[in-house]
């Protein structure tokens, strides 16, 4: 019965018995057709896939010599030579007769193949654990461009959407691309759900959406030029995600675009004129009505609360002004914050371009008093060494030194409970400013 070397059809599972000869291991194969030929493979150890089938096409004479005389044994004596399942160790024999051999049977091949997987299994793990350090490193910035394309989204039911996709890339990648693709282009392929997202929030700031459907294109259209299956054609369309999300991941870090960084142009300095301040502040009251706030972008919504913003604090408070921005905040019941570090005024980014002037300005207002308590405090300070008793006591360094004990034991709405947050000093002295100035002054311009 002769024995050949060509391409198998045939798994490893399909494999009769192996033998270790010459360094090197082979594997014995049942005829593809009834009365047809035995099939002798060069078999490599693969740290993906176990052993796997050598692409090498010529194999030693002197190899098909040995499954030979296996598969003779194994005829004239099936049960001490058994193909199923069996390892065969083989070492030539000098002798001056002829050529001979010793043959050790072993069960190793199958049982090894499960040990040397063992490697695979830890890189996975490594694979995976890594994946999830860089998912968490990465994922507020995910749902940050989520939260931008669906606006109406919970941000609990996103992030637990990225987790779940990234997980699901992950897993899939490894198990489908494992034989030809490194490390490194799996973590390309892991990322692609974060890129993605990154990639159409920017596509979509810029009013560019519509180039997301550049990459399908050349996916459906390169199996037809290269003549590939549609194995091809999703592999096409995942190489070029991976390439363009991870430009544009990179593109938001360098460049600092990221989904709500809307800040104003500037603020005004201590100094400015009365009457240009005047003129800005005028001008950006006339917007407040409904009809006209609404229609404008969040930069220019951002640039009207400046303007007011600059007004308040130069010629109300007699203080520098603070910079407005806007941002991604998780807590449904906070509408903005104030960073006194960076002076810095934060207003939610769903509350400026899905709420009303009423809910920008009421939030600004608020913050605009944190700003006016924190200058009091620094006012306060910085002369109450040389404060004589007399004047200890009077009101304006009498509210200084009470928001000043509050901040030191400043409740926060995530820590504490709310009603101690909401109830402490220098939250109800922000909102009856707020709503004090609201109603004195800027509903006549919000409801004209």
């Amino acid at each position: 019965m002769r024995i050949f070397a060509n391409d198998s059809p045939f798994s490893l599972s399909a494999c009769l018995c192996s033998f270790s000869f010459a360094g090197k291991l082979y594997g014995l194969y049942p005829p593809t057709e009834e009365g047809g030929e035995y099939l002798c493979q060069l078999l490599r150890w693969n740290a993906w896939q176990g052993y796997v089938i050598s692409e090498e096409d010529a194999l030693p004479e002197e190899a098909l010599r040995v499954a030979e005389l296996l598969l003779s044994l194994s005829f004239q004596k099936p049960e001490k030579y058994r193909l199923k399942g069996e390892h065969y160790d083989v070492s030539p024999i000098d002798s001056d007769e002829k050529q001979r051999y010793h043959l050790r049977a072993e069960r190793t091949l199958f049982r090894s193949n499960f040990k040397n997987m063992l490697p695979t299994a830890l890189r996975f793990f490594v694979f995976a654990v890594i994946t999830a350090l860089m998912t968490f490193c990465l994922l507020e910035t995910a749902v940050g461009w989520l939260s931008y394309l669906f606006p109406r989204a919970d941000c609990t039911v996103l992030r637990n959407a990225v987790v779940m996709a990234e997980s699901a890339c992950t897993v899939f990648c490894f198990l489908l691309w494992k034989e030809k693709r490194d490390l490194i282009s799996l973590y390309l392929y892991a990322y692609l759900p974060i890129g993605t997202a990154i990639l159409m929030g920017i596509l979509k700031k810029w009013d560019c959406l519509f180039l997301v459907l550049i990459p399908i294109a050349i996916a459906a259209v390169s199996p037809l030029l290269l003549k590939k299956r549609l194995v091809g054609a999703v592999r096409a369309l995942g190489g070029t995600l991976v390439c363009v999300s991870v430009f544009a991941f990179c593109l938001s870090s360098v460049l600092n675009v990221y989904p709500y960084t809307y800040e104003s142009a500037g603020l005004a300095e201590i100094g400015t004129d009365s009457a240009v301040l005047q003129a800005d502040f005028d001008e950006a009251c006339a917007m407040l009505s409904a009809d006209v706030f609404d229609a404008l972008s969040p930069e220019e919504k951002l640039e009207v609360l400046q303007r007011i913003c600059d007004y308040e604090c130069i010629v109300g408070f007699g203080c520098a002004s603070a910079k407005v921005c806007a941002g991604l905040i998780d807590d449904p019941r906070t509408h903005g914050y104030y960073e006194n570090e960076v002076r810095t005024i934060t207003i939610d980014v769903d509350t400026l371009c899905g709420g009303s002037a009423k809910d920008s300005l009421t939030t600004l207002l608020h913050e605009i008093r944190h700003h006016y308590q924190f200058r009091m405090v620094g006012l306060y300070q910085s002369v109450a060494p040389y404060l004589q008793e007399e004047y200890q006591d009077m009101p304006p360094f009498r509210e200084a030194k009470e928001y000043l004990l509050n901040f030191n034991d400043y409740k926060k709405s995530d820590k504490d409970t709310y009603d101690d947050y909401y109830q402490q000093l220098v939250e109800t002295d922000s909102r009856a400013f707020s709503e004090k100035r609201l109603q004195e002054f800027y509903l006549t311009f919000i409801e004209k």
